[in-house]
């Protein structure tokens, strides 16, 4: 505290107070008297007198005036005895002689002695108790001026005529900001400062008894200022104003940390509301967007669960702490939020409201790639075991279909033709279960192989033109092309989307003969791509089970009907070929999938197909598979088949051996069809463009990779004879002249 010092000194005592004797120690001195008086008194009485007023000023000094007195009794009883039992005779005579003194005086000087000690003690207790209490009030002091110099609030005390008498280390570092320097002792604050005059009406106030409360604000500093100024009048006993007493507090930082929660709260992306006991008292921006209200003032007074009840169907909380909640839509699937709950006290909530709707359908579209992907290993695992014996059973029917051919005149008419709806049932069965494998191993390695600009256009007339025996009579089709561009996807898998979503859209009509409708429109799309809408006006899906339908092996139709895989492999294809796939359904209302495909590049310089050779090929087969050979030599019997099933016997003949084709399987034990290629780019580079590769589709990643970066074609088991007679005729006719 800046203000004069008053030093206080205890005062000095010409006496110090001295413990009382104890009974013991009187008892000596008495006795110690009594011998004294009695070896004097035959000689002399006055010595024994003034022995014995020793002993009592002794008593009196060291005791005070009640020992004093007691004293001077025994004292005087004392010498009479031994006047009365030394000297009898001499009684009279000495009693006369005390007869001026007597026991009185004794008493009296006892008494008077002993008082002045009793004084001498009580004024040395004072003493000690007022230099107990002046340093406990120096304590106070100290302990009061170190609180004022550490408070964050300027504190300050002015005498009747405004001078300083005393501040503590906030008031003259505020001063110092304010006016650049500091405030001394006896000056007056009201006569120096720009704001001088205006506080001058403040203070009279304050001196006339007033408590004042007022602001102070200098908007041109910097930073600016605001304090929250009290000042209080300092009364006297006598109810005399002796001065003023200020607290200042600076305001201003609070002001901004409360302007920067704000502008955060304010541009917050999440929903904050203050409620108290469940009633809302304030909301930010982005809960009136939430809930669609005006302004805040639309959501002021309501209750929270009136707005967002509690979700009733999620009794899992997202995290740890919070809680589900869920505001309905009109129009619109209800949007779901995760409620995190901030307690204030005193009944009011601090609550954060953020929309986990997005975040939910992501990690169901996670929930679906991750069962897509476990459909995929087992796809994996059991593609090439399924697509061997297809393979020959495929190469077998085509056989045998030639077969019945050739020997058609060995059989009657109906005989033959009930042969020939035999085989055609067989080879229909083994396409089935062919694609079948081939979709499912979609699902473990989807890609986009040959891409190629698209006439979408042609391609869904073709295909609506395919699924018209599926349409029931009176349905209304409804074609709006308004697409420009093509889009850049596989033909084949396109088609095969593209009528899954048809005969899906077909099926849905009422059994209550209501009119059906199904419309197909395609548009360009702003960021380049093309966009494919197939819309009904079916049953439609279940809100419960809109989720599941692009599940494997989910089944949605009413028939229970269908393997389950249409929607999920269409969402795998589109998936593949770059794209997204998106379902809404209304129940009653219709169903809508919107299908986005990515644009074809500017330029397209599709290559032509060598022309395919006539003449007898001479053929090497390489598979581990004996039955997958004994089909190609069967199938291919215009050629010259030389089978292998040890891969390193067929490489041997590879590279030794004239040929035309080399057919060998990419997956074997041992010796894969790509090391077979690698050996013969590495001897002989001829040969190497005369190999073409048979996969069942079950390689890993790696083998995946490996395969994809060979230059050698590729036939995907199973295949039929026209197929590989196909792709022979065009690796023959593409290769160069042989070495022989």
């Amino acid at each position: 505290m800046h203000s004069s010092p008053d030093v206080v000194a205890p005062p000095a005592w010409p006496l110090d107070p001295s413990p009382a004797p104890s009974r013991r120690a009187l008892v000596a001195v008495h006795v110690a008297a009594f011998a004294a008086m009695s070896l004097l008194f035959p000689r002399v009485g006055a010595p024994a007198a003034l022995v014995g007023v020793l002993a009592i000023l002794f008593t009196a000094v060291r005791s005070g005036a009640l020992y004093g007195a007691a004293s001077a009794l025994v004292v005087s009883a004392g010498q009479l005895l031994v006047l009365f039992l030394l000297t009898p005779p001499l009684l009279e005579r000495i009693v006369g002689e005390w007869r001026g003194m007597g026991t009185l005086l004794f008493v009296g000087l006892g008494v008077l002695v002993g008082r002045v000690t009793d004084l001498r003690r009580e004024a040395d207790r004072r003493a000690a108790d007022l230099d107990a209490a002046l340093a406990e009030l120096q304590r106070s002091r100290a302990g009061l001026e170190a609180l004022f110099e550490h408070v964050d609030t300027a504190f300050w005390v002015l005498d009747p005529d405004l001078r300083l008498r005393t501040s503590n280390r906030r008031f003259q570092d505020d001063w110092r900001r304010l006016y650049g320097r500091a405030l001394q002792p006896g000056d007056r604050p009201v006569r120096r400062g720009r704001h001088a005059r205006s506080w001058a009406e403040q203070y009279a106030r304050a001196l006339a008894g007033e408590v004042v409360f007022a602001e102070f604000h200098d908007p041109d500093h910097d930073p600016p200022l605001h304090f929250d100024v009290t000042l209080s009048p300092i009364r006297l006993p006598d109810g005399t104003v002796d001065g003023v007493m200020g607290f200042a507090r600076d305001v201003a930082p609070r002001e901004r940390a409360e302007a920067r929660y704000r502008a955060l709260v304010e541009g917050a992306p999440d929903a904050i509301l203050v409620c108290r006991r469940g009633v809302i008292v304030s909301a930010n921006p982005a809960a009136v967007a939430l809930f669609e209200a005006a302004d805040d003032a639309g959501l002021l007074g309501r209750l929270l669960d009136d707005l967002a009840p509690l979700d009733d169907a999620s009794q899992r909380p997202v995290r740890p702490g919070t809680r589900c909640r869920r505001v309905e839509r009109p129009d619109d699937p209800p949007v779901r939020l995760e409620a995190a709950d901030v307690d204030l006290g005193e009944g009011a909530t601090l609550t954060f409201l953020s929309d986990v709707s997005e975040r939910d359908a992501l990690e169901a579209r996670l929930r679906l790639t991750d069962r897509l992907a476990t459909v995929g290993t087992l796809a994996a695992g059991v593609a090439h075991q399924i697509n061997n014996p297809l393979a020959y059973l495929t190469a077998n029917l085509d056989w045998l279909d030639d077969e019945l051919d050739r020997l058609q005149g060995r059989f009657a008419a109906d005989e033959h033709a009930e042969l020939g709806a035999v085989v055609d049932e067989m080879r229909d069965g083994a396409a089935r279960v062919g694609q079948i494998v081939r979709d499912l191993a979609l699902f473990a390695r989807p890609d986009a192989e040959g891409a190629a600009a698209v006439d979408l256009h042609a391609l869904l007339d073709r295909t609506l033109t395919l699924m018209g025996s599926r349409l029931r009579p009176g349905t209304e089709v409804v074609r709006a092309y308004a697409a420009k561009r093509r889009p850049w996807c596989n033909e084949g898998r396109l088609a095969h989307v593209l009528l899954n979503l048809l005969v899906n859209a077909a099926d849905s009509a009422r059994d209550d003969g209501r009119a059906h409708r199904l419309s197909v429109r395609t548009t360009d799309q702003p960021d380049g791509g093309v966009r494919v809408v197939v819309a009904d006006t079916g049953v439609g899906i279940a809100p419960d089970l809109l989720p599941r339908v692009c599940e494997p092996f989910f089944r949605g139709r009413r028939d229970g009907g269908g393997a389950g895989l249409g929607l999920s492999i269409g969402h795998a294809l589109v998936d593949a070929m770059g794209g997204t796939l998106t379902l809404s359904s209304t129940v009653d209302e219709g169903t809508e999938v919107v299908v986005d495909l990515p644009a074809a590049p500017t330029s397209d310089d599709p290559t032509g197909a060598p022309p395919a050779a006539d003449r007898p090929l001479k053929i090497l087969a390489i598979d581990d598979e004996p039955l997958v050979l004994r089909a190609l030599v069967r199938g291919l019997r215009e050629h010259g088949v030389t089978p292998f099933d040890d891969p390193r016997r067929g490489l041997q003949a590879a590279l030794t051996q004239p040929f035309d084709v080399l057919l060998c399987d990419a997956n074997m034990p041992r010796v894969d069809g790509l090391a077979i290629y690698a050996a013969l780019e590495a001897a002989r580079p001829s040969h190497a463009a005369r190999l073409v590769l048979m996969t069942g589709g079950a390689l890993n990643d790696a083998d995946a990779q490996r395969l994809a970066a060979c230059p050698a074609p590729v036939l995907t088991k199973p295949f039929d004879n026209e197929t590989l007679r196909a792709a022979l005729r065009a690796v023959a006719a593409a290769a160069q002249p042989r070495d022989r």
